[in-house]
């Protein structure tokens, strides 16, 4: 397999004078792109969304697909040969790490990818490492580590959210007690801590929800979302001490006026 080399550039030399089905060929063999460490763990992951929804791909079929993945200006800037080359560069990486098969249906040459879960992933520090398709042995280890991983990383969470849950409560009974009408609003945020909850709407409708959102999220998201509503509930502090502010503000300019 290629090694890893992030600095190296790439050349495409090779597709000047090359059809598309020649260039298609050619890097489907040579693997011309592929050189960051990286690399299997990205390829794997376009290749789950090239194959999404179908059984196989013959090489027209899959060049479009490949295009429809891509934002149409990007894709209209690519010669028919660098996107025949690009298919066939993760077609072949894929047949090379095992993840996708080429078979012969109906008398052509077609890819299959039988397995739709990730075999390779990032590891904390951009490389790539392989967790499926492993031979038997080493398949079970793994299978073994990161279910003790998982536990372990349940398990703090499940402690994170049991401490935030008190300080979160009273954060959002002081929202509403200065705000009783308070509605939560439509941002980014607040749909990805309530998916399936239409926003806005107002917290009171809703508090349960907000109550239990941390307890789904990872020990530094619980601590964005503590601090989002910690904000909320800061500016409503604010705005309801304005009001009595300009309130009083409104009595000692009557009192005046009565003078």
């Amino acid at each position: 397999m290629a090694r890893y080399n992030r600095r190296e550039r790439h050349d495409y030399s090779y597709l000047r004078y090359a059809t598309p089905s020649q260039a298609f060929e050619q890097s489907y063999r040579d693997l011309p792109f592929g050189n960051r460490r990286e690399w299997p763990a990205n390829v794997n992951r376009q290749l789950l969304t090239l194959f999404e929804g179908r059984d196989s791909l013959h090489a027209d079929a899959a060049t479009v697909a490949f295009s429809n993945m891509f934002d149409p200006a990007t894709v209209a800037t690519w010669s028919p040969e660098f996107l025949a080359s690009r298919v066939g560069n993760a077609l072949g990486w894929g047949v090379r790490l095992g993840v996708v098969q080429e078979v012969i249906e109906d008398g052509r040459r077609v890819w299959r990818m039988p397995d739709r879960e990730p075999w390779w992933e990032t590891d904390p520090r951009g490389n790539a490492r392989q967790i499926r398709g492993l031979p038997d042995g080493e398949q079970a280890a793994l299978n073994r580590r990161r279910a003790a991983h998982a536990k372990a990383a349940a398990t703090r969470q499940a402690n994170e959210a049991a401490a935030r849950a008190p300080v979160i409560e009273g954060i959002v009974n002081a929202l509403l007690l200065l705000e009783p009408d308070w509605n939560c609003p439509d941002t980014k945020r607040w749909r990805e801590a309530l998916p399936g909850v239409a926003l806005p709407c107002p917290l009171v409708e809703i508090r349960p929800i907000v109550l239990d959102a941390h307890r789904a999220m990872t020990p530094r998201a619980q601590h964005i979302w503590q601090g989002e509503l910690a904000g909320c509930e800061s500016h409503a502090r604010y705005l309801a001490g304005r009001r009595e502010r300009d309130a009083a503000q409104a009595v000692d300019d009557a009192a005046m006026e009565g003078l």
